[in-house]
């Protein structure tokens, strides 16, 4: 049974951690990111400069840290309060496990008091897709909702794209 994060600081500090060890998004992969949400080209250095990817699809310099390396850090760090954090949880044989998505550019988007609430994830081979980062059918915490704004401006692209047509 999945529940809801509740610890926003647990969870700030956590999605902080976690981004700083991700690949970060070459400028291709911003670019892609963008086109396939169909989001508004001057918007790109003013929200996605620190955009993150999965770790298999590292182009610059730095690459992040391996996913085993990254969890063991975080559980080093966070202990048993990382399954309280959506995106984390133990399988079925006890193992601390992250639901972290191969292939996605990861965005961590914050709260009006700018904190991390949580990471959306957009697979960078589809077009206007995109979800967030969350444990839940694996009985770990659910996602934080985007923020009204910022779900109007994820969806902006493809109103503008239907109003176009």
């Amino acid at each position: 049974m999945h529940q809801e994060a509740n610890n926003p600081a647990l969870g700030h500090c956590v999605y902080g951690d976690l981004l700083d060890c991700l690949p970060v998004a070459s400028v291709e992969q911003t670019n892609n990111f963008m086109a396939n949400l169909r989001l508004p080209w001057e918007t790109r250095h003013k929200r996605f400069l620190n955009l993150r990817v999965s770790p298999e699809i590292g182009e610059t310099g730095y690459r992040g840290l391996p996913p085993e390396r990254m969890l063991q850090l975080l559980e080093s760090k966070y202990g048993e309060r990382l399954n309280e954090v959506s995106g984390f949880y133990r399988d079925a044989g006890g193992r601390q496990c992250i639901n972290l998505p191969r292939g996605c550019a990861l965005y961590g988007y914050r709260s009006e008091f700018r904190m991390f609430e949580g990471i959306l994830c957009q697979p960078l081979d589809r077009l206007e897709e995109y979800f967030l980062f969350s444990s839940a059918r694996f009985g770990g915490p659910k996602a934080s909702r985007l923020s009204r704004a910022d779900e109007e401006f994820f969806r902006c692209g493809r109103s503008v794209l239907r109003a176009a047509a």
